[in-house]
């Protein structure tokens, strides 16, 4: 795997093209947003078209617990971010 690529406002704009980008380079994308059924829409594409593994992070940044909660749900493996947007 290469890198793991943190990406807000995902689901629409230059978020989503960011992680058409990054998931094109072949690196691994945790994606955010506050709409849980769009984050699975552009996951279930990034991963079919590029092969890449895509985690979704579903909460309001406004809900600090809930931005905790989400995070500290990570597995090990995706709790060490190298980019962050």
């Amino acid at each position: 795997m290469h890198r793991i690529v943190f990406i807000t406002g995902a689901p629409s704009g230059i978020g989503k093209e960011c992680a058409e980008q990054f998931a094109q380079n072949g690196d691994a994308l945790i994606i955010h947003g506050r709409r849980h059924d769009r984050l699975l829409e552009i996951k279930k594409l990034l991963e079919k078209k590029y092969k890449v593994d895509v985690l979704c992070a579903a909460f309001d940044v406004q809900h600090r617990e809930a931005v905790f909660e989400c995070i500290n749900s990570f597995r090990r493996h995706w709790t060490f971010v190298h980019i962050l947007l």
